[in-house]
């Protein structure tokens, strides 16, 4: 019988986390990872007021007879492209109630 040679699994698995490192990185140091962030805080519904920089409009609301408030902080959609300072952030987003 021969022995088999390979890989220990304890290798595999550290150059699996050095790969997802690397990746991370990349994308920190290429602004990707800021793409994919904005995306996933676009407003579902409409923005009210949308505002750039700190300071929200306070006095936005939602009718409450056809749409709902939906807590958090939310950008405007469509907006790829644009660098982080100038991007429109929502005082409120609204949904349609169901």
């Amino acid at each position: 019988m021969s022995k088999a040679q390979g890989l220990p699994l304890s290798t595999i698995i550290l150059a699996a986390l050095g790969l997802v490192v690397l990746i991370i990185l990349f994308a920190l140091l290429t602004g990707r990872l800021a793409i994919f962030g904005r995306g996933l805080a676009e407003c579902p519904g409409s923005c009210l007021a949308p505002y750039v920089g700190d300071t929200p409009d306070t006095s936005a609301s939602c009718d409450t007879t056809f749409t709902r408030d939906v807590p958090g902080t939310y950008v405007e959609r469509g907006q790829e492209g644009i660098p982080i300072e100038k991007i429109r952030k929502c005082s409120k987003c609204c949904i349609a109630i169901a």
